[in-house]
Order: structure tokens, then sequence, then C-alpha cells
């Protein structure tokens, strides 16, 4: 009971029949936390629900009562749902996970928003969420990544948090003898730790560079100090810098061992360098092996028609993208793009597009097909049948079975991106032009003429 109010506010109505949901008084507009629509006007029906602004045949939503209804604010949204045509859609879904589905993590976070919204006090530093997040995103080994985000995270064994869980009851730096050796005085307030910095040619900016808040100055050192004017060969090498700055620590706290801040430095230098040269042979290896088997001939090995899918999507556009290359046995090959209105996530779109290919192959007179993506979840969650574990993917599954019942086979595979590369340029191009439209065609469309050396077949 105590928790009701959080769940309230992370809850979203989806839509289903939308027989059950009241446009004006329940949360089903997909922002963050749901709401109701909002009215364009003083005067509204209070009892009026969503079924009512939806096409009775082809459940498709009614832009002039829309119009006429809803602020213009909320039609984008609206357009975004896709409603069912079964009545076991008329259930909740969880706003702040792409399935739907309440996770512990997603509800703590949002307690601790609503926490931090209610203090008068401004946050000073960056969010950890975000930090985190951005942390997959570097370029550097798994296991430095693993340390970064364990530093945001404060799961670090810095001597102050093993006093603070009863590990020990030494709190002192073992470097430099401080009082307290926290995380942000391990790697920015140590005085090998400001000299190695000083080294890596990372400048100190006072009151900026370093500060007392840890987020702070892996924020500033792994992605705010480009726009300071550092060089990316020095960026570049910060995550190594972060590294080696702990391993020499451990190095005193374990062996004994000094390791000067300069030897820190350039076995950071040279680690990154290394590193950065067997990703580049990696990838001309990569290179090498997409080059025995070109996309033209990988049709070649089925013994039925395939369709490449791939989709488009901008959290910030007002359309989504979708492409497919279908290729006959006999070397025809058909190509197809169309845009749609923004659907809420990129799985979304990715299913929408597979949809469209689905209902495109029938019109084209293929009941059998199989249908490749480089979207590893989608396929992932069409073969484990995960429909009960993803409210708020509902409608598409509710529609990929009706459509699948038409086909005598009908498979779905995954292929690299590196391998799709011609679903994606249509995929692409199609969410450009900004505005809704279907083709398939044996042609490719005009606005493709560029790019059309990509789809010769050799």
């Amino acid at each position: 009971m105590a928790a009701q109010p959080l769940l309230k506010a992370g809850l979203r109505k989806t839509i289903g029949t939308g027989h059950s949901t009241l446009v004006w008084a329940d949360p089903w507009i997909p922002t963050k936390p749901a709401r109701p629509a909002i009215p364009c006007g003083p005067s509204f029906n209070p009892a009026l629900r969503v079924v009512d602004l939806l096409e009775p045949n082809s459940r498709a939503w009614k832009l002039d009562l829309l119009r006429e209804l809803v602020a213009p604010e909320d039609i984008p949204l609206i357009q975004s749902l896709q409603p069912t045509r079964s009545s076991r859609g008329n259930r909740y879904c969880w706003s702040h996970t792409k399935s739907g589905v309440y996770s512990v993590k997603t509800g703590y976070a949002l307690a601790m928003e609503t926490m931090d919204a209610s203090e008068p006090a401004p946050v000073l530093e960056p969010s950890a969420m975000a930090l985190q997040a951005r942390v997959w995103t570097l370029k550097t080994s798994n296991k430095i990544k693993q340390f970064i985000w364990q530093a945001l995270s404060n799961c670090v064994p810095v001597c102050s948090s093993l006093a603070d869980r009863h590990c020990g009851n030494e709190r002192s730096c073992p470097r430099c003898g401080a009082e307290e050796e926290t995380r942000n005085h391990l790697l920015f307030e140590c005085p090998p730790a400001v000299q190695a910095w000083a080294l890596a040619d990372i400048p100190h900016f006072p009151g900026l560079f370093p500060c007392t808040s840890i987020l702070s100055n892996l924020d500033h050192v792994l992605w705010r100090a480009k726009d300071y004017g550092l060089q990316d060969t020095i960026i570049n090498n910060v995550p190594w810098v972060i590294w080696y700055i702990w391993k020499a620590r451990n190095d005193k706290a374990f062996n004994g061992k000094d390791i000067s801040p300069l030897e820190t430095i350039q076995t950071a230098k040279a680690e990154a360098e290394s590193w950065r040269v067997a990703q580049a042979i990696e990838e001309i290896h990569d290179e090498d092996d997409d080059g025995t088997t070109p996309a033209s001939t990988i049709t070649t090995t089925h013994a039925r028609p395939v369709c490449s899918i791939d989709a488009s999507w901008h959290k910030e556009d007002k359309f989504f993208g979708g492409g497919m290359v279908l290729a006959t046995e006999d070397g025809m090959t058909t190509s197809g793009s169309f845009a749609s209105n923004q659907v809420l996530t990129p799985l979304h779109a990715e299913f929408q597009a597979l949809l469209w290919a689905m209902k495109s192959s029938i019109q084209l007179d293929h009941s059998s097909m199989t249908f490749e993506t480089d979207c590893l979840q989608l396929v992932n969650l069409l073969e484990e049948d995960e429909e009960d574990n993803w409210p708020s993917l509902l409608a598409e599954f509710d529609d990929f079975h009706l459509i699948r019942s038409m086909f005598t086979f009908c498979s779905i595979s995954f292929i690299p991106r590196t391998m799709n590369f011609r679903a994606d340029h249509l995929a692409k191009g199609a969410r450009s032009r900004g505005f809704c439209f279907s083709h398939v065609n044996s042609q490719l469309p005009s606005w493709m003429a560029p790019e059309a050396t990509l789809f010769a077949v050799s």
C-alpha cells in the first residue's frame, strides 16, 4: 500500500480495443508519467472513450476528430500507439521499460527521481544513471568500462567504502596517507593521481576539474573535455589513465610497490594504442570475411525467397522509416520502403517494418518466405514467443500472428548489420522524406537514384 502512489506514477493504460479507456480520465498518453489526453477546448464529453476515436473496421485513428477534440501536441503521441482488435490489450503497462513489464530497477530509479524532485536544493552534479548508460559507449576494453561503471556506482572497494561496510577499520589512503580514501580521492585528489592527470595533458580548471564530485570529474575527463578544445588523441587515452591509476594504487596497497605518475601515463598510452591497433586489425579481418561472401550471393543458399528488412528510428523525428529487399530464387529483386507516424521505441519500429514486409510479400503472392533482420532482439522475441512479457507490443503480436497464418512457410532469422546495408539505406531514405508513404516495386524509387550502385547485383 505504501508503494501504491509510486506504482500509479509509472503505469500507462494500453489501448486494446479502447472500450474501457476514458480519453480525459485514464493515463493512456505515452508521456512520462503517462496522463489523459488534453482537450483543445473548455467543453468536452467526460465519458468519451478511446474506441470513439478509432475507425471501426480499419482500427485507424480518426484524424479529423482528433484535430477537433485533442490538443495538437497530443496527436503525434496518439498516432504512435497501435490499437488491437482484442480486449486482452485493455490492461496496464509500465512506462519505464521497453517491454512494459515492471522491474525493481526502474521502480527504484523512479522513486529516487521523485525523492530528488521533492528536495529544495539544486542538483549540482550530473546524473549517475545518465553517466552509467554512457559508459558502455566508450571506445575501450570491457574490463575498463566495467571499472568506470563501478566508480560511478560506488562499487569500487576503496578504504572508506570498505570501512562503511564493516570490512575493515582503515580509512586512510595507502598511497598518500590522507585521512579518507574515497573514490574521488583515489582517482582525482591523491597527489600521484593529480600528477598523472597533468602528465596526461588534461588541463586544470579551478572549480571545475578536479572538484569534490566524482561524477563531475568523470563526466569532465570522459565527455566534457572535448568542449574545451582537447584533442581526440588525448581524450581517447582517458579510460586507460583511470584504469592504471587504480592499478598503481593496488600495487602500493598490496605489493608495497610505488608506481610513479610518469610510468602510469606511459603504460596507459601504450596500452591504449595497442588496443586501438588490435581493433583496426579486427575490422580489416571482418571486412575480408565480408568480402568473401558478397551480399548479392546470400540469397542463393536459400531454397525459397528471402526478404531483408530494416527500420530507421530517431526519437526527435515525427516519422520512422522501413525498408525491404526481396530476392527470389531466379535472381529477381524487389525493393520497398515506407514511412509512418512515429512509434514509441526502435523495437516498435523494427516490428512494424517486419509486419509491413510480411503484408507486402503476401500482396506479391509469396506465401513462403524467409525474413532477415539485423535486430537480434526482435528475432529472439519472436522465437521465444514472449508476448505475455511485452504488454507494450500486444498490438504488434496480434497482427504478427494473423499475418503469419497466411503463409505456408514463414521464418525470421538474424543477419549482421554489414549484410543488411541495402534495406538499411532504404529505411533511412524513407525516414528522411518526412511524410507517410509506401512504395514496393522492382525499380528503385527516384529519390534513391544517387545510391543505386549499392543495389547493383554483381
